[in-house]
C-alpha cells in the first residue's frame, strides 16, 4: 500500500488543478458577494450615522460647540502645520475628541445612545450574515472540489451505485473528519489521554477507509479480514503520516517563498491528498480479488487480420474469412454502419480502394454495397449478420468498432449486440476501437466482453485532421486507460517497444505484424500478434 503511494501521487497529479480551480471559483464568488453586501451595509450605516449625528449636534449645539471649543483649545496652534499634526497623531487628542464629542451628544441629546446603538447593531447584523454567507458558499466549494476530485482520481466510479457513491463521497469522509476533530475536542476534557485517543481515532479512522473500499469494490470477492487487518491498517496509517509529512513540507516550503500562497494552495493540496490516499486504499483492494482469464484466445492464438487474405481472397470477405477458420486463426474484422442503419464487414471509410467505388460506405445502404465486387473478385461485402452466421462459433473473433462521425459508442455497440442476441451467438468474441468512447460503451453493456483499445495509429491516414493527430498522441500513450480500463490493448508493431506497453498488465497485442522476423521482436514486447502476409506460429 506504502510503495503505490508515489505512483498514485504521480499518476493523478494532474488532478490536483480540479480543487484548485473549484475553490478559487467559490472564493472569488463568496468575496465578490461578500464586499458587495458589505459595502452597502457600510454606506447605510454611514449615511445613518451622518443624519443622527447631524440632527443631534442641531438640538445639543451650545453643548457641542463648548466641547469643540475646549478640545481644539487644548492644541498649540502658533506652530507649524507639520507641529499642530504631530500634536494630534502622537497624542491621545484625536481618540479623546472623538470619545467626548459623542459622549457630549449622548448626554445633551434624548435617546441618542440608543439609536447609535441600534445603527451600529444592525451593520454588525449584515457584516454576521455576509461572513455566513461567505463561509457557506466556501464550504460548498470545499465540498463541491472534494466530491470533483474524489471523482476524477477514483475513476471508477462511473461504475458504481448510487449508495456506494455516497459512501464513498459523503459518509466516509465525514466519519473520518468527526472522529479526528471529536479527538481533538476531548483534548479540554481529558488532556493527559489526548494523544491516546487521537490515535485510536486515526486508527478507526483507517479501518473505517478500508471498509469502504471493501464494500465498494471486494463484496463478494475479498474477505473481509483480508482487507480489514492489523498490518493494513499500518500500512494505511503510514500511508497517511506520508501525506502528512508532504503536505507539511510543501506548506513550509509555500510560506518561506510567500505566506500569501502557502494559505491559498494548502487547501487543494490537502483535498487532492485525500483523494489519493483513498485511491490509494481502493488499489490495494482491486488488487486482492481473484484474478479472472481475459479471452484466452487474445494470449495463445495469433489473428488473422481481416481474415487469411491474398490477391484471390480479398480482407474481409467470406473466403479470407475461410481461410482463417480451416487453418485455426482467430479472426480480426472491421464493422460500420451503413446508410440503412445496417452493420457492414468493410475497414475503410472510402470504397474506392476495395471495389473502385469512389463513395463512402456510410452513404449507401447494405443492398447497394452488395452490389459491388472486392478486389475485383466476385466476392461481396458481408453484413455482420452474414459475417456471423458463417463463422458460427468456430473460431474466435476480435471486431473492430471503426469511427464513425456522429455515432455514439452506444448506438453502435446496441446494434451489435442485437444482431449477436438474433443470431443467438454463443462463439468466442474481443471488441476493440481507436474511439475509447465506443470501448467503454461496449464494455458498459456487455461487461462479460472482453474490450481493448488500439492505439498508435499513423498519422498518415488522416493526416489533413489535428484533432486527429492530438487523439493520435493520446492513444499512443495510452491516456484513456483511466477511463476505459481496457482489457486488453492493440499497439502499433513499428513503434514497440514502449513503456506505456510494459507497464499495462492487461493482455497486450501487436499489430500489424506482416513477416516471420517480425512476428519474432514483437513477441518480446506482447502476449500475441495481429498478423498478414504469412502464417503465423500458434
Amino acid at each position: 500500500m506504502v510503495k503505490n503511494l508515489f505512483r498514485n501521487l504521480r499518476d493523478n497529479f494532474v488532478y490536483l488543478f480540479i480543487p484548485m480551480g473549484i475553490l478559487y471559483l467559490f472564493l472569488l464568488a463568496a468575496l465578490f458577494f461578500f464586499f458587495l453586501a458589505f459595502a452597502k451595509s457600510a454606506g447605510v450605516m454611514l449615511g445613518d450615522l451622518a443624519t443622527l449625528i447631524h440632527l443631534s449636534t442641531e438640538q445639543s449645539s451650545a453643548s457641542v460647540n463648548e466641547f469643540l471649543s475646549y478640545s481644539f483649545g487644548q492644541l498649540n496652534w502658533d506652530g507649524s502645520l507639520l507641529e499642530i499634526l504631530r500634536q494630534i497623531l502622537d497624542t491621545e487628542w484625536l481618540e479623546q475628541t472623538l470619545v467626548g464629542f459623542f459622549a457630549t451628544l449622548n448626554a445633551s441629546t434624548e435617546g441618542f445612545e440608543e439609536e447609535f446603538t441600534a445603527i451600529v447593531t444592525t451593520f454588525a447584523g449584515e457584516v454576521k450574515a455576509g461572513l455566513s454567507l461567505f463561509a457557506v458558499l466556501f464550504a460548498l466549494g470545499v465540498l463541491a472540489a472534494s466530491y470533483a476530485t474524489r471523482y476524477a482520481v477514483r475513476r471508477r466510479s462511473a461504475k458504481r451505485s448510487l449508495h456506494k457513491f455516497l459512501l464513498a463521497h459523503t459518509v466516509v469522509p465525514f466519519v473520518q473528519w468527526a472522529l479526528l476533530l471529536l479527538s481533538f475536542a476531548l483534548l479540554f476534557f481529558i488532556s493527559y489521554y489526548t494523544l491516546l485517543v487521537t490515535a485510536a481515532a486515526i486508527v478507526i479512522s483507517s479501518a473505517i477507509s478500508l471498509l469502504c473500499s471493501w464494500v465498494i469494490y471486494g463484496g463478494g470477492k475479498v474477505k473481509l479480514q483480508q482487507v480489514i487487518n492489523f498490518r493494513n491498517i499500518l500500512s494505511h496509517l503510514a500511508a497517511m503520516g506520508i501525506l502528512i509529512v508532504l503536505n507539511v513540507a510543501v506548506f513550509a516550503a509555500l510560506y518561506y517563498l510567500q505566506p500569501l500562497f502557502a494559505f491559498l494552495l494548502i487547501l487543494p493540496i490537502v483535498l487532492f491528498s485525500l483523494a489519493v490516499a483513498d485511491v490509494n486504499t481502493d488499489a490495494y483492494v482491486l488488487s486482492l480479488q481473484p484474478k479472472q482469464e481475459t479471452a484466452c484466445f487474445l494470449k495463445t492464438l495469433p489473428v488473422a487480420h481481416r481474415g487469411l487474405h491474398d490477391e484471390t481472397k480479398p480482407e474481409n470477405s467470406l473466403a479470407a474469412f475461410k481461410a482463417a477458420i480451416e487453418a485455426g486463426y482467430a479472426i480480426e474484422t472491421d464493422v460500420h454502419f451503413t446508410k440503412d442503419g445496417q452493420i457492414a464487414v468493410f475497414h475503410d471509410d472510402s470504397l474506392e480502394r476495395m471495389t473502385g467505388d469512389k463513395r463512402e460506405l456510410k452513404d449507401l445502404t447494405l443492398a447497394e454495397l452488395k452490389q459491388l465486387r472486392l478486389g475485383g473478385t466476385e466476392e461481396r461485402i458481408p453484413s455482420f449478420e452474414e459475417f456471423l452466421e458463417f463463422v458460427g462459433g468456430k473460431v474466435p473473433l476480435l471486431i473492430e468498432i471503426k469511427e464513425m462521425k456522429g455515432v455514439k459508442g452506444k448506438e453502435i455497440s446496441s446494434a451489435m449486440l442485437a444482431v449477436m442476441k438474433k443470431m443467438n451467438y454463443r462463439g468466442e468474441y474481443a471488441v476493440q476501437s481507436f474511439d475509447p468512447f465506443y470501448v467503454k460503451a461496449y464494455k458498459k453493456l456487455a461487461p462479460e466482453v472482453p474490450c481493448g483499445i488500439l492505439a498508435q495509429a499513423k498519422m498518415s491516414e488522416k493526416k489533413d485532421k489535428l484533432s486527429w493527430k492530438f487523439k493520435a498522441y493520446l492513444l499512443s500513450r495510452m491516456k484513456f486507460n483511466g477511463l476505459v480500463e481496457p482489457d486488453f490493448i492493440s499497439y502499433g508493431f513499428w513503434k514497440l517497444p514502449q513503456r506505456c506497453v510494459t507497464k499495462f498488465g492487461g493482455i497486450k497485442l501487436a499489430w500489424t505484424v506482416r513477416s516471420p522476423e517480425d512476428e519474432k521482436q514483437a513477441r518480446k514486447y506482447v502476449d500475441n500478434i495481429i498478423f498478414e502476409n504469412f502464417l503465423a506460429e500458434k
